[in-house]
């Protein structure tokens, strides 16, 4: 798949279903690290790239964002909901590593 010119997306990491780190159960995704360098941003460049992924990887997915990053959580809002109308829970919790965060749940058929 190649959508995206490799400089706009510099960072993605997922957790793939039954990852020793994951901990989650089968088809369940976690979006560790997403990055778009600047120059990329505000064309959707990230949107359609966060897309492509969740087509490819139909299953349970999760998102968290630190606390402070509002810019991030409004992104991952956005990207989520304009993704088949996809709708999402959402909570701040304490994350052992990460401290407070905002997380979204979301399941892609």
């Amino acid at each position: 798949m190649h959508i995206i010119p490799k400089i706009s997306c510099s960072k993605l990491m997922i957790l793939p279903p039954e990852s020793p780190r994951s901990g989650v159960k089968k088809d369940s995704y976690e979006v560790c690290e997403f990055y778009v360098v600047p120059y990329f941003r505000k064309n959707a460049i990230g949107m359609r790239f966060a897309h492509a992924i969740f087509e490819s990887y139909p299953g349970d997915w999760e998102i968290k964002q630190i606390q402070e990053a509002e810019y991030t959580t409004k992104f991952w809002r956005k990207t989520i909901e304009r993704f088949n109308e996809t709708t999402y829970t959402e909570e701040c919790y304490d994350d052992p590593y990460w401290g407070i965060v905002t997380r979204q749940k979301f399941t892609v058929n």
